[in-house]
């Protein structure tokens, strides 16, 4: 018999985005492992699908398919499901060669789309390259798992090829879609906090490589960093000694630079909590995260500490009333939607700081394989994953508003910052040594990369008709930008100004400031602010 019921606030954001942008590979959960031991394939591949299958059958998150039924999005529970899965032998190939067969494999079948509507949401590929050497890949959609559910899952998954499968049933996501439902029938209070909290925030302005589309699409790429350890266990001993945890600090460090790179000192950063709040919820497999807009306030020029205080609060106040359904706050605050960014905040912090191992499979070796998925949620996430052995920062940001330079500065700017927290004796800053005396020596430096002035040139001889700035339902072409700062710097000759002068800007936020600054530069003078 097939149940049915409504679906979750978070299932139906999430079948509506599907709807939006199909394919969209920014919502599919992926994991990828390296399976060593001395098996016969078949034996192996017979063994994991035979599991798989177990696991499939316990959890109704992954036997659920989507309709819309008189306008409302339900959830329907079959009794059984198969999962896809395919195995296959290959080559040999050294290990190297392997972990990227087993990456390419990833970032080709997440831009596959998942049928809702029909399944399966669970699609398994097994590659073997010898007798004792093989790989496993996962892909879900995120409407039935999000990253607690993986590990859940991948315990079942153990239990049932070792023989070991727990008898209990496992909790009902349907059961959990129902009492979110009627808990929220009465919403007053939380919705009133959250539409209080947002009123009057800003728009993320960090500054774009590319003009921002009308429809910003989920095209992305990722870069990391390495995090040392060493460095870890001081921020945390920092943290505890000023009474609070490495993800405040993180988050204060985090709208620290975003500041610097904004010119705002109000800044909104998306961060994900497991929400798992109630008995039973901690083994339900399903889609229980929630994103919380948190407000950080950076008015007055506070010192570091002091900023650590005021995130602390802002983040305790929003964990308070983590239950609401980020689809319910992004209705009660975020007043009109507009595709071209995400509502509510553009830019995301997650700390991953729980210990995770996987389960041991009786025979078998597991390695987890790092894996990316190139698409981005937002203009620009950042990660602070210190669950591994290897701590390390990771920004997966938008390819459509930024180049991977530009990424790359940021989250490294991002590491300079939090190293100063612990090794600066004076407050923390984003910039290293050479960089800031290169900036506060105002010496010319050979970057090896153009200025921008003269990108800007090229892209006039490029695409002159191309949009440059698009500004309140108006565009602004790179020909009529550039004869309009033509004038500008006319102007400024024409006023006595010389190269090497200082300008100062007052303007209201308009494209005649980007005018402005490009005639300053053509001028072979320098805004007030310039170095």
């Amino acid at each position: 018999m097939v149940l049915t019921g409504r679906a979750s606030f978070a299932q139906e954001r999430l079948y509506f985005l599907n709807e939006l942008q199909p394919g969209n590979p920014a919502y599919v959960v992926a994991f990828a492992l390296r399976v060593d031991g001395e098996l016969r394939v078949d034996a192996l591949t017979d063994a994991l699908t035979d599991a798989l299958r177990g696991v499939v059958a316990r959890h109704d998150s992954l036997r659920t398919t989507y309709h819309v039924v008189d306008g409302v999005l339900e959830q329907h529970i079959h009794p059984t499901a198969e999962p896809e899965i395919d195995v296959q032998r290959v080559e040999w190939a050294d290990p190297v060669s392997q972990e990227l067969q087993l990456t390419e494999l990833v970032a080709t079948e997440a831009k596959v789309p998942f049928a809702l509507g029909s399944g399966p949401l669970l699609r398994v590929w097994v590659r073997s390259w010898g007798p004792d050497q093989h790989g496993l890949v996962v892909l879900l959609h995120h409407i039935a798992c999000d990253g607690w559910s993986v590990g859940l899952l991948l315990k079942d998954l153990a239990a049932a090829y070792n023989g070991t499968e727990r008898t209990e049933p496992a909790p009902a996501y349907l059961d959990y879609a129902r009492e979110q439902r009627a808990e929220w029938t009465d919403n007053a209070a939380g919705l009133g906090f959250w539409r209080e909290e947002l009123d009057g925030a800003p728009t993320l302005a960090m500054p774009t490589d590319f003009p921002r589309p009308r429809v910003l699409s989920c095209q992305g790429a990722v870069v990391r960093r390495p995090l040392d350890q060493d460095l870890v266990d001081r921020l945390t001993g920092w943290a505890k000694r000023h009474g609070t945890t490495l993800f405040t600090v993180s988050l204060a460090a985090y709208a620290s630079v975003l500041s610097r790179y904004t010119g705002q000192d109000d800044i909104v950063v998306g961060v994900p909590v497991a929400n798992r709040m109630e008995e039973g919820e901690e083994s339900l497999v399903g889609c229980l995260v929630n994103t919380l807009p948190i407000r950080v306030d950076l008015s007055g020029e506070p010192t570091f500490a002091e900023l650590v205080g005021r995130v602390r609060m802002a983040s305790l106040s929003a964990f308070s009333w983590q239950s609401v359904p980020f689809e319910q706050i992004v209705h009660a605050a975020a007043g009109e939607r507009e595709l071209s960014h995400a509502p509510l905040f553009q830019t995301a912090l997650t700390v991953q700081n729980f210990p995770f191992a996987f389960p041991e499979l009786t025979g078998l070796k597991l390695t987890e394989v790092d894996v990316e998925i190139d698409a981005a949620k937002f203009d620009i996430g950042v990660t602070v994953d210190v669950s591994t052995d290897i701590p390390f920062l990771r920004a997966e940001f938008s390819t459509e508003l930024f180049e991977e330079a530009t990424a790359t500065a940021l989250l490294d700017h991002y590491l300079t910052f939090l190293t100063s927290i612990v090794d600066s004796v004076d407050e923390p800053d984003m910039l290293g040594a050479r960089e800031r005396a290169r900036l506060v020596g105002g010496a010319a430096s050979e970057t090896g990369h153009p200025s921008v002035l003269r990108r800007f040139l090229d892209q006039v001889d490029a695409a002159p008709d191309a949009v440059a700035i698009r500004h309140r339902g108006s565009d602004l072409g790179y020909a009529a930008l550039d004869q309009w700062s033509d004038r500008v710097a006319a102007g400024l000759a024409a006023a006595g100004v010389a190269k090497g002068d200082r300008v100062s800007l007052l303007l209201r936020r308009s494209p005649a400031v980007v005018a402005a600054i490009l005639g300053i530069w053509k001028a072979g003078a320098k805004r007030l602010c310039d170095s």
